[in-house]
């Protein structure tokens, strides 16, 4: 194994470890860029990637979307942006409902704060 592989795999897995949930790109950019990685390549379709370093370009093969032959569909424009738009849209949901939670249990604790001891017993949890 090349001194190139053995720097992207080493970035690649600490770029997995430090990235959140959602919206990790990010974190993979840099961590590549820092591990020397000026350029990276992507065909989709073959599940091909291509990794220009400072140590040598490197080439990831992944499983291709389909083999042997097959018919290419029409662009479907709307299609596209339906696919697009719900990607974005649960992606959108995901960070308003980490944000509610968050403003949910803040709003809860001071609740808590501000009733006595008697009154925590009946109190109701907040709902949304």
């Amino acid at each position: 194994m090349s001194k190139a592989i053995e720097v992207l795999q080493a970035a690649m897995k600490r770029a997995i470890e430090i990235r959140p949930k959602v919206g990790g790109y990010p974190y993979l950019a840099e961590t590549l860029r820092r591990a020397g990685v000026t350029r990276n390549l992507w065909y989709l379709p073959a599940c091909q990637s291509v990794y220009l370093t400072e140590l040598g370009p490197v080439v990831q093969l992944g499983t291709p979307l389909v083999s042997g032959m097959a018919d290419v569909p029409k662009f479907d424009r709307e299609a596209l942006i339906v696919a697009l738009m719900a990607c974005w849209c649960c992606s959108l949901r995901c960070r308003f409902r980490r944000t509610h939670m968050h403003l949910l249990r803040r709003t809860e604790r001071r609740v808590r704060r501000k009733l006595s001891s008697d009154e925590r017993a009946v109190a109701a949890r907040p709902c949304f």
